[in-house]
């Protein structure tokens, strides 16, 4: 693995990390943790970090194999709202362990790269074009927006 690779997977692993360790304090999933767009609660927005691992991976992967990643009238906020009602009746556990599988999938991903295919460029689904490399790191920090997001709310409820 290369020094770009292992850049996106120490990211994904540190952003991670410090997912893990918040949501291990959470004792209420049902806990609204975002006051603007969606006003998510923590359990949807672990659906939503669910989703967006998964959508941003896809994407990677098809741009890498030169498909087109997202159409370009994708409307992102629509997805976001449709993927998180669809895992309703999706445990937190269930959303974890997915979350995990998912994780380690992508840096397997990540860690097959080489440079050239870190440069591909494509749609993602901002509709931002960006580089693979873009979005391995786009993951991570989406990723700590959200612990961030997480963290502060649980903060103003457990001493």
């Amino acid at each position: 693995m290369g020094q770009r690779q292992e850049t996106i997977v120490k990211a994904l692993e540190t952003s991670r990390r410090t997912l893990d360790e918040t949501l291990s304090r959470v004792s209420d999933w049902n806990l609204q943790v975002q006051d603007e767009d969606q006003k998510w609660t923590v359990r949807q927005m672990l659906s939503h970090l669910v989703d967006a691992q998964r959508g941003m991976t896809g994407q990677m992967k098809r741009i890498n194999e030169g498909q087109e990643s997202v159409p370009a009238d994708f409307d992102l906020n629509r997805w976001n709202k449709r993927a998180v009602e669809k895992m309703t009746e999706r445990t937190p556990d269930d959303l974890m362990q997915q979350l995990a599988q998912d994780h380690r999938a992508l840096k397997e991903f990540v860690s097959s790269l080489s440079d050239a295919d870190l440069d591909k460029r494509g749609r993602h689904s901002s509709l931002v074009i960006m580089s693979i490399e873009e979005i391995g790191l786009l993951i991570a920090s989406h990723e700590r927006e959200h612990t961030m997001q997480i963290l502060g709310k649980i903060g103003e409820t457990h001493p």
